[in-house]
């Protein structure tokens, strides 16, 4: 069985296959969805629209690589740093 985006409902193409987003937890304790087991999977597009969402309400950055969001300080490499 294809598997299907569980927010826009698309069938996966090769690419969302292969990079598997998705979010997949059982919830316990401290939670109001305690005790509720998450399964969602996500395309490409709706991966990035889940990313655009939520790291620009992020106080620590998200991004370990170089994207990076309109207001976040540039990260200085040890080279600018001589």
């Amino acid at each position: 069985m294809a598997k299907l985006c569980n927010m826009c409902g698309k069938k996966f193409d090769d690419f969302d296959a292969q990079e598997e987003f998705g979010f997949h937890y059982f919830v316990g304790y401290g939670s109001k969805y305690d005790l509720e087991r998450i399964d969602a999977d996500f395309c490409c597009e709706c991966f990035d629209k889940i990313i655009d969402w939520l790291a620009p309400q992020m106080k620590i950055p998200i991004f370990s690589g170089e994207y990076k969001l309109a207001n976040e300080a540039p990260i200085e490499s040890a080279e600018s740093k001589e």
